[in-house]
């Protein structure tokens, strides 16, 4: 989670950076009249994407690289100035997971993701600032499912590529809230040689479904000291559209997302906010974790028209 002031989010070391097969960003418009998607894609040898030394990236995130990845930014909000803060309890699914990876450089880091249903179950939402920052994009990215206490009961997922909106990344050192989403194509695992979505149960997605919506579950791995490092669900969240706070008003553009009653901290970026959780993975995701800012609740992105394209070309591209 970023703060709304200045964001410097390191990414990416050896990448082939692809947009409609071209190398280079964004290539004309798709078939919705909208600016195609940027999409970032690894290299893969045997179905399995690799390092750039070769190694497999699910072989480079070892128990004790993934013990020092740090959580992306500080806490950037303590929860000491609104009353309608909703608390934080220990949960566990296996639909959403912590998100490994490298910056640019060279940092492991970590933030949190959520399985997304699709045709080819593949998908994994996180936030745009968690892969895509100043320097460039991530890599060596996975997805752990339901981790706990540093391990993954169904092992880790590594990314085949990242899609990102072209007007995510304005101009250094500028980025666009409204369109932190990330959309991560994921390999088969690891351990069950599957795709994601066949071995936990994905979230459903819905797009333009308005701001104001009741019983969400805002869901991640907070880097506070009080979180442990586990999963950690904020419940019964209310939703509306939010506004700049006045004290930023100028620094932020937040005006078309998404206000949760919750705080959010570092390492719970990406997190998915789900209508109607079951307690399990049933449920249907209205936003991610974004951003917040020092005593005031989280923003997520309106999931509208624009990061549907998003979602959607990450599908095209994913495997079969």
């Amino acid at each position: 989670m970023k703060s709304f002031l200045r964001l410097s989010v390191a990414a990416s070391l050896t990448l082939a950076l692809i947009a409609s097969g071209s190398s280079g960003a964004t290539a004309g418009q798709s078939a919705t009249g909208l600016a195609e998607p940027v999409r970032i894609g690894f290299e893969v040898r045997n179905g399995q994407p690799v390092t750039a030394s070769g190694e497999k990236v699910t072989d480079y995130w070892t128990p004790e690289r993934m013990a020092a990845a740090v959580p992306i930014a500080g806490p950037a909000s303590n929860g000491t100035s609104d009353e309608r803060a909703v608390a934080s309890a220990e949960g566990y699914t296996l639909s959403v997971g912590n998100v490994y990876l490298t910056s640019a450089s060279g940092r492991d880091v970590r933030c949190s993701g959520g399985a997304v249903d699709s045709p080819k179950k593949r998908l994994v939402l996180t936030a745009a600032h968690c892969v895509r920052g100043e320097e460039g994009f991530a890599s060596n990215i996975v997805f752990a499912p339901g981790i706990r206490d540093g391990v993954s009961p169904v092992g880790e997922f590594a990314a085949t590529s990242v899609v990102v909106s072209p007007n995510w990344y304005i101009e250094a050192p500028d980025f666009n809230y409204a369109y932190d989403l990330a959309v991560l194509t994921m390999a088969n695992g690891d351990v069950e040689d599957r795709p994601v979505g066949r071995v936990v149960e994905p979230f459903a997605i819905e797009w333009n479904t308005g701001y104001e919506h009741d019983n969400v579950t805002g869901m991640g791995y907070p880097g506070n000291p009080d979180a442990g490092g586990n999963q950690h669900h904020y419940e019964e969240v209310s939703t509306e559209r939010g506004e700049c706070p006045d004290h930023l008003e100028g620094e932020c553009d937040v005006d078309n997302m998404v206000l949760g009653d919750f705080y959010c901290f570092s390492g719970s970026s990406g997190g998915p906010w789900v209508r109607n959780f079951n307690g399990e993975g049933s449920g249907t995701i209205i936003s991610v974790i974004s951003l917040g800012a020092e005593g005031f609740p989280c923003y997520g992105p309106y999931l509208d028209d624009e990061l549907k394209a998003v979602f959607d070309w990450a599908e095209s591209f994913s495997p079969e």
